[in-house]
C-alpha cells in the first residue's frame, strides 16, 4: 500500500471560490492524499488533522490520521 501526499493546507477552508489555504497558521491542517494498494487508487481525498472522522475511508486493515502539523 501506498500513500502519496499531494497537497498540505494549514487554514484548510472551502467556499464558492474553490478549496485553499486562508492563512499559514495552524488552525485547521489538512493533506489531500492519494492511496494505492496493488497500483490501484483506493482514495483520493483530504484528511484533517481537527476532524479525525473524514475521511471516509474505510480500509479493513488501516486508519487514516492526520496526527500531527507542525511548521518548520
Amino acid at each position: 500500500m501506498v500513500l502519496e501526499i499531494k497537497e498540505f493546507l494549514p487554514h484548510f477552508v472551502m467556499d464558492a471560490k474553490g478549496i485553499t489555504s486562508e492563512t499559514n497558521e495552524l488552525k485547521n491542517p489538512a493533506v489531500r492524499v492519494v492511496i494505492k494498494e496493488k497500483n490501484k487508487i483506493i482514495y483520493t481525498g483530504w484528511v484533517f488533522k481537527k476532524h479525525p472522522s473524514v475521511p471516509l475511508f474505510i480500509h479493513d486493515t488501516i486508519d487514516i490520521k492526520l496526527k500531527n502539523a507542525n511548521s518548520r
